[in-house]
């Protein structure tokens, strides 16, 4: 008797919504959002059907592939619950008018060790073999053909050992090309040099995390667009840089998940531990790790907790390769999640004018960004609105894509050549300090003397505060303590966001100072909330004409 795919992947949705499976709130709403699809579909009110049918072709097609390694090779691959979930989700889901797949972009996140290549060299035979797409381009691609290989060989394996299947759709397999000869139709691992000219009716990106820009994504996404039913599948663990393609794209996926923007043609599904989560409590492993138990041992599990426990390096490891937790390491200072928790993106300024408050200023030259940051005390909560600015030599480096894309959010002020136009930031604190009624404009001396001379001359309540462990240690382990109670509030500005990933806690004798990752994390715009927040509590000093007020010590910039 053949298996009711449709219905093992209605009856795990329904049971992750009403908690029979652990889950993270994230794989919930994904199993609400199905969920909610069918009662709209089977009430007539939906553009979209379900067709179990071809759900159940996919699925029978996976499970009629073999183990290629591990203790499993060569018996017959048997999929989870989640994994008909989604299989089901990619293949059932169709235009009611044409019958044409629904999805156009889909993007699974999930933990190492959970089958994921397996599952999605499936995929890849699948969309190129028995799909009916005639001349099918599939492509399993990443940066470099190394990574692009990995799915690949395992869909080449997979065809070797079945030759049956073989036959039947006259597939070859060739070292770099797996090539279906009668419907003209083949597979091929391509890097980044190679990706022009595509037309692909399936394009398997895995672990996006680790693309260091968005040149493959953007490639394959553009060239969707001549194929009826194409699809961009994307599957990848949790990575660390907040400012890369992967995150982008996750966070769009989130953004569908919880309802605040509107994609149906885009799937989704993320498997992670939740915010405030014990990450050493097995029951929010099997919230991450929808495999635990299957393809991914206890055992294990309980190992890389214990390297875990011993190291903070390993710490940050094992949240995001095991637990699907986005964070740069294990001693990074600011909590992402809490951070993103506290997004406003319906926080107005006007509602803040002439509330008072401070601004801080971090001026760089050439490579850094700056950032102009006011922050006030709002109840509880510590408000900031940030400007930031950056070279358009820099924004054109390799890997600095996102700081064109947040240029173009009218996010990030691009200055014209190598160097920062001083001239806008400073007109920037004026507006700034007048909209606000800035009670003190917080400046470091480094590169910002002059500037700060002609605004005192003007009137600006400027205070000079020098970066220095001692002066900066205080405000710095609030802003950390701020974070972790998710008391920041930010009206959702993506660049502070990563900035506040980027930052780590540098020691320097009895003190701490904000510091980063790496020359291509940037944390101005923090720098610049740590040295207002320095001043929100210190008592009031004036010099004799009452512009400025300095704490003269030992200067240590950012």
């Amino acid at each position: 008797m053949a298996k009711d795919y449709a219905g093992i992947a209605r009856r795990y949705a329904e049971d992750v919504v009403a908690g029979e499976v652990a889950a993270g709130v994230l794989t919930v709403r994904a199993a609400r959002r199905f969920l909610n699809d069918l009662v709209a579909a089977n009430l007539g009110a939906s553009p979209w059907r379900f067709d179990e049918k071809k759900a159940a072709h996919l699925c029978a097609f996976c499970e009629s592939m073999r183990h290629v390694e591990g203790a499993l090779r060569g018996k017959r691959l048997v999929l989870e619950p989640w994994q008909v979930f989604i299989a089901a989700n990619l293949a059932g889901w169709v235009e009611a008018a044409t019958g044409l797949r629904r999805f156009r972009h889909a993007y699974v996140e999930v933990p190492r060790k959970n089958g994921k290549s397996a599952f999605a060299s499936c995929l890849v035979l699948y969309f190129a073999t028995v799909d009916g797409e005639g001349g099918a381009q599939v492509v399993t691609a990443a940066t470099k053909i190394k990574q692009a290989r990995i799915v690949f060989d395992v869909a080449a394996a997979m065809a070797r050992m079945a030759p049956e299947f073989r036959t039947r759709v006259g597939l070859v397999v060739e070292e770099h090309k797996i090539k279906v000869p009668k419907s003209d139709s083949s597979i091929k691992p391509l890097e980044a040099q190679k990706l022009d000219g595509l037309n692909p009716h399936f394009a398997c990106v895995d672990e996006l995390h680790e693309h260091p820009t968005r040149k493959v994504y953007d490639a394959l996404d553009n060239a969707l667009g001549a194929r009826l039913q194409p699809l961009l599948f994307v599957i990848t663990t949790a990575g660390e840089d907040l400012a890369g393609i992967c995150f982008e794209v996750r966070e769009r996926v989130r953004r569908i998940l919880e309802g605040v923007e509107v994609d149906d043609q885009v799937f989704g599904v993320i498997y992670a531990m939740d915010d405030g989560d014990d990450a050493f409590d097995p029951e929010t492993w099997r919230k991450a790790n929808p495999n635990l138990g299957v393809a991914k041992s206890l055992v294990y599990m309980e190992g890389q907790a214990r390297k875990a426990k011993a190291s903070p390096a390993a710490l940050g490891e094992f949240l995001r390769k095991q637990l699907g937790r986005w964070t740069s390491v294990g001693s990074a200072a600011l909590d992402v999640d809490k951070w993103r928790a506290g997004f406003r993106l319906d926080l107005d300024r006007e509602t803040y004018r002439n509330r008072g408050g401070l601004l801080g200023v971090d001026l760089s030259i050439r490579d850094d960004l700056t950032s102009v940051a006011w922050i006030v005390e709002d109840g509880a909560d510590l408000v900031i609105f940030a400007d930031h600015f950056a070279t358009q030599e820099s924004a054109n480096l390799p890997g600095r894509e996102a700081l064109l894309g947040w240029a173009q959010e009218g996010r990030l002020r691009i200055c014209p050549g190598a160097s920062i136009d001083f001239a806008e930031v400073e007109a920037t604190i004026r507006e700034r300090a007048e909209f606000f009624g800035a009670e003190e404009v917080v400046f470091d001396p480094h590169l910002a003397a002059q500037m700060a001379q002609r605004l005192a001359d003007d009137g600006l309540p400027m205070v000079e505060l020098r970066q220095s462990p001692m002066n900066l240690d205080v405000a710095f382990q609030r802003l950390i303590a701020l974070s972790a109670e998710g008391r920041i509030v930010t009206d959702g500005d993506p660049v502070l966001l990563w900035m506040a990933s980027n930052t780590i806690i540098r020691k320097s004798g009895d003190f701490i100072r904000p510091d980063k990752l790496g020359p291509a994390s940037k944390i101005d715009g923090i720098a610049a909330v740590v040295t207002a927040l320095a001043r929100l509590a210190a008592p009031e000093e004036e010099d004799d004409d009452g512009a400025s007020a300095f704490l003269d010590m030992e200067s240590s910039a950012i």
